[in-house]
């Protein structure tokens, strides 16, 4: 039933929108009890979240195939970052859907917070100057800036690739960005 009901919540909030979908109509779609709802969530907030974990999980395997990469090229780190924006693409109502989360719900702002730092330490495992385990605290601290400033340019890539008002040149700023990110080699 909370497949049922994260699959339908998925669908009515891309299609109609978060704020226009009530309980009602996800019960509807989920063909659910208004107590199965609240067996599973407290709110809609919680169902947000629910699909804001999922988010974060699709965007962690994507720093992971990054990792998968061991010491990578520009051109290998150039294609990643394609393939970043094309999944974005495929995802878009849903990249769209956690743009309005993080502006509805404080707490779900420090859930995308805390995934930038697991996305940052996946970072660190290839490119040693983005290596968080160090001891000194104020160049952990700019090691974890650098990292959260890069992973944010992923994200809004990510997010005008799903929009398709990426307006510079796709090959080009792949490159730009791979470049950027192996400085940190």
């Amino acid at each position: 039933m909370r497949t049922r009901l994260v699959m339908a919540a998925t669908r009515l909030f891309v299609e109609r929108g978060f704020l226009q979908t009530s309980v009602e109509d996800l019960l509807g779609a989920a063909r659910i009890s208004r107590a199965s709802f609240y067996t599973y969530f407290e709110n809609k907030i919680a169902l947000l979240a629910a699909l804001a974990d999922d988010h974060i999980e699709r965007r962690m395997r994507h720093f992971q195939d990054l990792a998968q990469l061991g010491r990578p090229d520009v051109e290998q780190v150039a294609l990643w970052f394609r393939k970043v924006g094309e999944t974005s693409q495929e995802q878009a109502g849903i990249v769209r859907l956690m743009r309005l989360a993080v502006a509805l719900d404080p707490d779900l702002m420090r859930r995308f917070v805390r995934a930038r730092d697991k996305y940052a330490e996946i970072l660190g495992q290839n490119f040693r100057r983005l290596d968080l385990a160090i001891s000194n605290r104020e160049e952990r601290e700019e090691r974890r800036a650098a990292a959260h400033l890069l992973i944010i340019q992923v994200e809004q890539f990510a997010s005008s690739s799903a929009d398709g008002t990426w307006y510079l040149d796709v090959d080009i700023t792949s490159r730009t960005f791979a470049r950027s990110l192996m400085q940190y080699a």
